[in-house]
């Protein structure tokens, strides 16, 4: 069982495209993801907290919908409210979770396979920003529950195998 000490907390289930983000937050966060990524930031001195769950790493030249569904749009974003919440982003840790891959992918062309884009754009950003990367649970064939208290950065990832992911993202346990 996944489990983070969450007592008397609710837990927000962040949905492919959301994200969440903002100082001293009490509650939990989960996601379940596949070849998406969500991204964790969080930087104890302020308790400044971010999590997204990007479904591709570009956005369309024509978008339309949520701003957190591509990693150019929601990482950026999460990086300017840490900023703008006066975040040391020295002090900043980064989390990254997701990027699982089919083996129906192997032998795709590179620009069709998501699991693999979603995860080089997410350490391209850690990297170009110069980031503290203190986490990752990334890539292999399963799918991952994650769990986060946005109070304390405490997390848990637990992975999923294929069939029951299919019923744990129905139910968004």
């Amino acid at each position: 069982m996944l489990s983070v000490y969450c007592m008397n907390k609710r837990t927000v289930y962040i949905e492919p495209g959301d994200f969440a983000a903002g100082l001293k937050l009490t509650d939990s966060y989960k996601t379940i993801l596949g070849s998406c990524v969500s991204a964790v930031f969080w930087e104890p001195n302020t308790q400044f907290f971010a999590m997204c769950h990007f479904l591709l790493p570009k956005a369309p030249a024509v978008q339309t919908g949520q701003l957190g569904r591509y990693g150019n749009q929601v990482l950026p974003e999460m990086l300017r409210l840490a900023k703008g919440a006066s975040v040391e982003l020295n002090d900043m840790q980064v989390y990254l979770f997701g990027g699982a891959s089919s083996e129906k992918t192997r032998g795709l062309a590179e620009r069709f396979k998501v699991a693999s884009n979603n995860l080089r754009y997410a350490l391209r950003f850690v990297e170009h920003y110069g980031l503290k990367l203190v986490h990752q649970d990334i890539g292999g064939h399963c799918g991952r529950r994650v769990l986060v208290d946005a109070n304390t950065g405490a997390f848990a990832c637990q992975m999923v195998e294929s069939a029951e992911y299919g019923v744990a993202y129905g139910q968004k346990n």
